[in-house]
């Protein structure tokens, strides 16, 4: 073991070869009497002691930078890696090569990322950084990364090999988010402009935003009165606060499953393609969104829910949330998750229902409408271009 590395050395047949050498010509001197015949094999094991000696400690020099590195993609982008090595020795690493080996389950790269079998040439001088980049396509949803480090050093005269495997964790990651697929928005929803309200109940009075007091009114809480104004002005009076739109998409999926309870890939994809539109469409116009899949978590979950949020970091965090899930993610019957969301959903809140609606979901949408809670339920037929 040597710092990073797990070190492996292998002998060539070579090695092999010329050590039987040095053995047969030191037999021959031991019988013969002649010293300068003692000479040859001496020499010969001196090459080779040398040859282990100069690899193994060349090896033991050699450090990779494990800086993190995330890739975020869209299907179809380039991106790429930098895998950063440093010998930490004087010796010069003149013949070794190095190798990760991908791990891409769901295809993100679709086959365009380099195998476990290819090396690339690492030439090292001494107290010498090389940076190496890794470049990579990506092709559709998912996940992956690069769990194995290899490293090969080998002598001068291709007697000895010694293998290197990284034994930390690998921090190089590709995240290929789901490909946005347009699909119409209900007519209330694509006429919502910045400001506007979709519903008379979704305008509140935020109250971290005062904008000054009135004269006080009766039913006015207790807790609203404006005691300094009212001290200033002998006057009873309320405070003021600015009026927001309070809005919230709740976009749910019941993703299809067969008997197995693995997810149908190709309705999945598509499926988290439009919440990845919605997701896009209400960050610009400053909603707040949260996601229920009826994905089987550990324990006894049997949904996911990411909890609301707004801005470029949730809808980042909604992103990577989808791209990280296996395409044989299990999933469950969506009755508990459409329970969870009748309990959360209130005032100023949309729920927009992505998949085939399962019986189940009549009831919650009954007792939603009861709450004022617009439910849409978006057909996969009704996908269009993107414009």
């Amino acid at each position: 073991m040597s710092g990073q590395f797990h070190l492996k050395v292998h002998a060539e047949r070579r090695a092999l070869a010329v050590s039987l050498a040095a053995v047969v010509f030191l037999l021959v001197a031991l019988f013969g009497k002649n010293p300068l015949v003692w000479s040859l094999p001496l020499s010969i094991l001196l090459v080779v002691i040398g040859n282990y000696a100069y690899v193994f400690r060349a090896a033991r020099n050699i450090r990779f930078r494990n800086e993190r590195t995330v890739l975020r993609l869209f299907p179809g982008d380039e991106g790429r890696l930098l895998f950063s090595f440093t010998n930490a020795g004087r010796l010069p690493v003149l013949s070794a090569s190095w190798s990760a080996e991908l791990l891409d389950r769901d295809g993100a790269l679709g086959g365009n990322g380099k195998g476990p079998d290819e090396y690339r040439p690492l030439l090292l001088l001494g107290r010498e950084t090389a940076v190496f980049p890794l470049d990579v396509l990506a092709a559709k949803r998912g996940f992956a990364r690069y769990p194995v480090l290899k490293v090969s050093v080998r002598d001068l005269l291709g007697l000895y090999t010694i293998w290197l495997t990284y034994t930390g964790y690998v921090r190089k990651e590709i995240c290929v988010y789901p490909e946005l697929r347009p699909f119409q928005l209900p007519a209330r929803l694509s006429r919502l402009e910045p400001g506007a309200s979709p519903e008379r109940m979704s305008l509140f009075e935020e109250p971290t935003m005062p904008r000054g007091s009135r004269t006080y009114r009766q039913g006015d809480p207790f807790g609203s009165v404006a005691w300094k104004e009212t001290a200033r002005t002998g006057e009873l009076r309320t405070k003021e606060f600015e009026r927001v739109v309070l809005t919230r998409w709740i976009l749910a999926a019941n993703l299809p499953g067969d008997r197995s309870g693995q997810p149908g890939e190709r309705q999945t994809e598509k499926i988290f393609g439009e919440i990845a539109f919605a997701m896009s469409v209400a960050e610009k116009r400053g909603i707040e969104t949260e996601v229920w899949l009826n994905v089987r978590m550990a324990g006894a979950r049997s949904y996911l829910r990411v909890p609301a949020g707004l801005g470029p970091s949730h809808f980042t965090s909604v992103l990577q949330t989808l791209a990280r899930l296996p395409a044989s993610a299990t999933v469950a019957d969506p009755t508990n998750m459409y329970g969870g969301i009748s309990k959360v959903a209130g005032k100023g809140h949309v729920l927009l229902h992505f998949g085939e609606a399962a019986e189940s979901a009549a009831g919650m949408e009954r007792l939603l409408r009861r709450k004022g809670v617009p439910v849409h339920l978006i057909k996969p037929e009704r996908e269009v271009e993107a414009g």
